[in-house]
């Protein structure tokens, strides 16, 4: 008699167009829209009357780091969700 065990992959779906996801995409770009919602953050802080890094202020910082933390897990969940195409011969 066996016993059944839990599955350890990557739903997988029942459209013969789609393939099970990978983490490593979900990783991907979960870390470049993390990236790229810094970024954007900081130039929006740095542009103005005063430049430089230190007319920076903590609020801004936080506001930055906020949205590369809301950017990281949101694009890991939905790139996660979204199944992967099969590439057709």
């Amino acid at each position: 008699m066996t016993t059944p065990t839990r599955a350890t992959t990557a739903p997988t779906t029942t459209s013969a167009t789609s393939a099970p996801t990978t983490t490593t995409k979900a990783w991907v770009a979960a870390g470049m829209s993390a990236l790229l919602a810094f970024l954007s953050s900081i130039a929006t802080a740095l542009g103005g009357a005063e430049t430089g890094w230190s007319s920076i202020t903590p609020g801004q910082w936080i506001t930055a780091v906020i949205a590369a933390v809301v950017a990281f897990g949101s694009a890991a969940g939905i790139t996660y969700a979204v199944p992967n195409r099969v590439k057709l011969p």
